[in-house]
């Protein structure tokens, strides 16, 4: 997993009220979608921060 975006907040020096951090998280082969989605939510459960997990695929690339 690779952190890409990391957002909050407008002031600085200050705590903001949200943060949204965008994760890159590659499927390797022998790996299912189903595994890498349950790593991501046990990995945000483990932080135990009130949150809200939206997670998202993308579509394959053209292996050519």
């Amino acid at each position: 997993m690779c952190t890409i975006d990391i957002k909050g907040g407008t002031e600085s020096l200050s705590v903001p009220d949200t943060c949204t951090i965008k994760i890159y998280r590659r499927i390797v082969p022998g790996e299912t979608e189903k595994i890498a989605i349950e790593q991501v939510k046990n990995l945000v459960e483990s932080l135990n921060l009130l949150s809200k997990v939206e997670i998202k695929l993308r579509d394959k690339p053209d292996p050519q």
